[in-house]
């Protein structure tokens, strides 16, 4: 089956994927975007498979960045495998409702750590103040499981959580 999906943008529409479901109900989210791409290495199996609401739903996410002031590129990687199955990360447990993104400031190359892609910004507060808003556009597309390295960033758990100091998780429920 596929799927379009439009984009529109002051009422007119700027753009439209048609995606193809596969056999495992999952469609494979686009690896490039006009303020996205992937960053890592391929796991066996892909790993950007997304249900349809998720997919509806990262689309909308990316494309609202730039209308709630972020502006720059973020990089996605470890969604779900083509078949939906959890490709080795704890809380990516259901198909194609995880994903992983670099901090701002990353890049797609070599591994950014938090204290890395925070010297991108004047200091740790402007970088918590962005981190926060991007965290605020995915709350709004009903991405509510979200975890970051340093505790007490809103719109998170609230937990530090070590395995996530190149990356924050944001999870659709």
């Amino acid at each position: 089956m596929d799927y379009e999906y439009n984009i529109y943008q002051s009422g007119q529409k700027i753009k439209t994927y048609n995606i193809k479901k596969n056999s495992h109900n999952l469609l494979p989210f686009p690896e490039t975007g006009p303020n996205w791409g992937r960053f890592g290495t391929r796991d066996k199996g892909g790993d950007n498979w997304v249900n349809e609401k998720v997919c509806a739903a990262l689309l909308g996410f990316f494309y609202s960045l730039p209308l709630n002031k972020y502006s720059k590129a973020l990089y996605f990687n470890d969604i779900s495998a083509y078949d939906g199955r959890n490709i080795g990360h704890a809380g990516h447990n259901i198909a194609g409702n995880d994903v992983d993104i670099r901090y701002p400031g990353s890049t797609n190359g070599a591994q950014t750590l938090w204290k890395d892609a925070m010297k991108t910004y004047k200091n740790e507060e402007a970088f918590i103040k962005d981190l926060e808003n991007i965290l605020d556009v995915a709350v709004k597309w009903k991405f509510i499981k979200n975890y970051a390295y340093k505790k007490g960033i809103k719109n998170t758990t609230g937990k530090a959580t070590g395995v996530h100091q190149d990356h924050f998780h944001i999870g659709y429920r």
